[in-house]
């Protein structure tokens, strides 16, 4: 099956349908994404098939959010929050996302760009290395943050992450 996919920035009349579909940052809501997104700190790409949100992912044109690679690379803008939904995973929607950032990155005169990955995660099994990312100096550093469990208690979270770039 061909799908057309069309990948655009957050647009308000589309908040609605956003936070029904996906789950946003703990304590943040879409239409917080939006604020920053109109203040130009961020770009919030949402991809779209059939007029269905199905994938989106945040760029940070601040740097990156964590301490050690905002300290080493505090020009980098950095890609997060990428999520495609179940049932339209393996088609390569994560891929084009991930690019429309990197092309957006490039237009704004950018030479790299981020993202925080899984450091135990082989090779090639992260789609990140297939699509040309390096690990960098900010190799399996403790990134802490909250979410909310399903019964409605907040935990926090804290995992290991190395820090990837891509040369533009």
């Amino acid at each position: 099956m061909v799908i057309e996919l069309l990948i655009k920035p957050i647009e308000t009349s589309q908040l609605d349908i956003l936070d029904v579909t996906f789950g946003s940052e703990f304590d943040r809501t879409h239409a917080d994404d939006l604020r920053d997104q109109s203040a130009g700190d961020k770009t919030f790409l949402i991809a779209w098939v059939n007029n269905q949100p199905v994938g989106h992912a945040l760029t940070r044109w601040l740097g990156p959010r964590a301490d050690v690679p905002q300290s080493l690379y505090p020009a980098c803008p950095e890609i997060y929050r990428l999520a495609v939904l179940e049932e339209f995973q393996r088609q390569g929607i994560a891929t084009a996302i991930i690019g429309k950032c990197e092309a957006e990155a490039k237009l704004k005169g950018f030479k790299h760009i981020g993202l925080g990955t899984d450091p135990d995660l082989p090779p090639n099994s992260n789609l990140y290395y297939r699509l040309g990312y390096k690990i960098s100096e900010a190799v399996r550093f403790k990134e802490s943050y909250q979410q909310r469990r399903d019964d409605g208690s907040v935990e926090t979270v804290n995992e290991r992450t190395t820090f990837v770039i891509k040369t533009l």
